[in-house]
């Protein structure tokens, strides 16, 4: 690990991301964000003061807003609903607890209850009723198809948490692909994306959406939101109690200086934003419509996440650093 006092903040003053993709929002970001704010109230998500102020100025409704700028009304609130949901289970049960806490393992498998139709035995109410209710929303909004790509992208995301708070109690680091593996799931990509035909008003058939082709897009893609969402989250996540893991901390632990871990992170975020562009150029002209407009939904999604990083979110500002506190 390096040094505390290694100053990465400063560091970070000087990156620059270049992610060449036409940037939209959705038109009711605004009054959804605040519908998403009442239905986190009513669902208890905001568990104290300070998670309630966190929630806030997340303002996760504009990343939402980025990310599906052509949803329509009822499938954009149940995004924007659903972005609070992952980020409060980000902070609960991920980064602001301690690698060993007793209710990860019990909460993340109520919500897997909840994708099976199981009947769980209650022991995280207001996370499990809260997805209950944003799963119940989507059945009705996606094809079964649809719904049967997000929930098993949301079981990966969920299940990738108590490995990763293994390797986290492991006293060597993790290797490179290791943390790409776990990173990729636990990201939370993979479901976010699933949406993207259903928000365009599309249904992609399963055999353009497994094509290998849409799936290598779709990894590059993921590795950039991860990746870029890593650099940016760096200063403040690495004083969150047992949070050690991202990519230019896995580089420092492997012997990089801070700013050659940074340089590195920041040349493959580059690199898999160029296979990305590559790859569509080749893909998209031969596709359907729909292809088409998901590989674009691909490209809205990795400039939708950073602009929201740059533009919109206080969520990793340095003066909201939560010193190790845990909620």
């Amino acid at each position: 690990m390096p040094d505390a006092a290694d100053d990465w903040s400063a560091l970070l003053r000087g990156i620059t991301i270049d992610i060449p993709f036409p940037t939209a929002c959705h038109p009711g970001v605004a009054e959804a964000e605040a519908r998403g704010r009442q239905w986190a109230e009513q669902h208890g998500l905001a568990r104290s003061d300070e998670a309630r102020t966190r929630l806030h100025r997340g303002r996760f409704g504009q990343l939402a807003g980025r990310a599906y700028p052509a949803a329509g009304a009822a499938l954009f609130q149940t995004t924007v609903d659903l972005m609070m949901w992952l980020f409060t289970y980000d902070d609960d049960y991920v980064d602001r607890t301690t690698p060993q806490a007793a209710r990860t393992v019990p909460t993340i498998a109520s919500a897997v209850n909840v994708l099976d139709r199981v009947r769980g035995d209650g022991v995280a109410p207001p996370f499990e009723a809260a997805f209950e209710d944003i799963c119940g929303r989507l059945r009705e909004q996606l094809t079964a198809e649809q719904f049967a790509r997000f929930a098993n992208g949301i079981r990966l995301a969920l299940l990738a948490a108590p490995v990763q708070n293994y390797r986290r109690a492991a006293a060597q680091p993790l290797t490179l692909s290791e943390y790409e593996v776990i990173r990729r799931y636990l990201g939370g990509c993979p479901p976010c994306f699933a949406l993207i035909d259903a928000a365009n008003g599309d249904t992609l058939p399963a055999a353009e959406y497994e094509h290998p082709d849409l799936q290598q897009l779709a990894l590059h893609a993921n590795n950039v939101v991860c990746w870029t969402n890593d650099i940016y989250s760096l200063a403040m996540e690495r004083s969150q109690p047992g949070q050690f893991w991202n990519m230019p901390l896995v580089y420092a632990a492997h012997g990089c200086t801070p700013a050659q871990a940074l340089a590195r992170t920041v040349e493959r975020v580059h690199g898999e934003v160029a296979s990305f562009a590559e790859l569509a150029a080749r893909v998209t002209p031969c596709g359907s419509t729909a292809q088409q407009r998901y590989v674009q939904g691909l490209g809205t999604w990795m400039r939708g996440l950073y602009d929201w990083t740059v533009n919109d979110t206080a969520r990793y500002a340095p003066h909201y650093d939560p010193k190790g506190a845990s909620t």
